[in-house]
């Protein structure tokens, strides 16, 4: 690690990508004269096992106007701050955000370019309108979405990638373990309506979900191209597997 950091000293080379790092985050890229100096030259970026606060997300990010790709993973329940680091990030186009508890998440909205988009493990309250060039969203384990604050005939899956769908982008979807039995609000028979339908589609995760069998079924329907299908721990029977089968076989 030390060796790369050394290496941005030498202003002919540019970082390599950085790839581990159990470090808090204003430590390793505000802080450090080195990483800051040669920060304008990133295109990939990586930290793991971040640590950061539990009362605020971290703040103004030094600009990093060339990096296209992004993933920042919380080794516990700290905050960050998406509309700040967007800012600094506007032309990226991957970007893992994992494990975090998200502020501001309307930041999302500054990264344009965008095409592939993982919020796996993060709690947040209220997704944007993504851009019409993602091509991958990834919210695996994010059971709090159902608190969107949407309105109550309304369906945010379908909203927030209506550009993506109407361009032909989108290609994989993963959006299982959510709750979806919320008292008062929709049953599960209406929660699978929220899917869009998609042309585009390839590859499809609904593990963990709480829909029950013929909800599967009907998401499923609506992506005539489908071709990977994840419903690993759900209450499908042998007989919905088969019939699985063969819309992904036709």
């Amino acid at each position: 690690m030390f060796n790369k950091v050394r290496r941005a000293l030498n202003p002919s080379k540019s970082l390599d990508p950085l790839q581990y790092l159990p470090l808090e985050i204003a430590e390793m890229i505000c802080h450090n004269l080195a990483v800051r100096e040669r920060v304008t030259t990133l295109t990939h970026v990586k930290f793991l096992h971040l640590k950061g606060s539990r009362l605020a997300g971290a703040g103004t990010w030094p600009m990093l106007p060339k990096l296209k790709s992004l993933c920042l993973k919380a080794e516990g329940d700290y905050l960050l701050d998406v509309s700040e680091l967007a800012k600094a990030t506007s032309g990226v186009m991957s970007v893992a955000l994992k494990g975090w508890r998200l502020q501001n998440i309307h930041g999302i909205e500054d990264w344009t370019a965008l095409q592939d988009l993982d919020l796996s493990n993060t709690e947040f309250s209220l997704l944007p309108m993504l851009p019409a060039t993602l091509r991958r969203l990834i919210l695996r384990d994010s059971r709090q979405l159902e608190g969107f604050n949407i309105p109550e005939d309304s369906f945010w899956v379908n909203e927030v990638l209506e550009a993506s769908i109407k361009h032909g982008k989108l290609r994989v979807l993963s959006i299982g373990n959510r709750l979806v039995h919320e008292p008062g609000h929709m049953s599960a028979a209406q929660w699978a309506e929220e899917f869009p339908l998609s042309l585009t589609l390839r590859e499809l995760s609904l593990a963990a979900s709480l829909l029950d069998e013929a909800g599967l079924m009907r998401v499923v329907q609506g992506y005539p191209h489908l071709r990977v299908l994840d419903v690993s721990y759900t209450n499908v029977t042998g007989v919905a597997v088969k019939r699985f089968v063969k819309i992904l076989m036709r």
